[in-house]
């Protein structure tokens, strides 16, 4: 069985140079990873998996925005989706 692998990132900008960056915190970023063996997912150490997955985000990071990973979770299932009239009738309460 495959599963996917949802990835929460810090997400920071530099607003200087790269001589003397100035990272600043601009939200977070989620990230999927698909198709990915269960077995693996479940039992491979979760250190492992930080660094991996964090070796992943150093990757898609440049000079101006980098990635930091935040949290993983494995998903062996698509979301079900929830209406949103009833959200704002809720919320309205």
């Amino acid at each position: 069985m495959n599963v996917q692998i949802r990835i929460t990132a810090q997400v920071q900008e530099n607003y200087s140079n790269n001589n003397t960056p100035y990272w600043k915190m601009k939200g977070g970023r989620e990230f999927i990873i698909n198709d990915v063996d269960s077995d693996i997912a479940l039992n491979t150490a979760d250190n492992e998996m930080d660094s991996a997955i964090q070796n992943m985000l150093d990757e898609y990071s440049n000079n101006h925005t980098r990635y930091t990973l935040i949290e993983w979770e494995v998903i062996f299932s698509s979301p079900i989706v929830l209406d949103t009239d009833n959200f704002m009738w809720e919320l309205s309460k």
